[in-house]
């Protein structure tokens, strides 16, 4: 494991942003509006990887397609790339990011440096669904 895919969160405590993903997936898909999270070509192909190796060792955990992290010094930048509906997509992506920084920072100790979030789709809701 490289030097920067994980964070040092203590002294001898690291967190691998495969985790700060993870989390972050399950708090970005916890908000209402999200309707799903959408991977980019990279981390469809990592995440085949993970599945591949997850499902040998008979390992589960919850998918982080539509999360990247990267480290930025004692801290992370997010990419949460996601499909909205229901709601103003400006205020899903609020709500996202607050949560997620929250999640991450509760969970896992791990800083925040920024949280980006990308609507890639909107839901198509029946007339009359959509609250502002």
């Amino acid at each position: 494991m490289g030097p920067s895919s994980a964070v040092q969160v203590h002294t001898g405590v690291r967190v691998c942003t495969r985790a700060v993903e993870r989390v972050a997936a399950t708090a970005a898909r916890s908000v209402a509006g999200v309707t799903s999270l959408e991977p980019t070509l990279a981390s469809m192909a990592a995440e085949l990887g993970r599945a591949v190796r997850d499902a040998a060792t008979g390992r589960e955990g919850e998918a982080a397609h539509g999360v990247e992290a990267a480290t930025v010094g004692s801290g992370v930048v997010l990419q949460v790339c996601l499909s909205v509906g229901g709601r103003s997509a400006r205020d899903v992506c609020t709500d996202v990011a607050r949560v997620v920084r929250e999640q991450v920072r509760e969970q896992l100790a791990v800083q925040v440096v920024s949280v980006h979030t990308t609507v890639v789709d909107i839901a198509a809701l029946p007339a009359g669904e959509f609250s502002a």
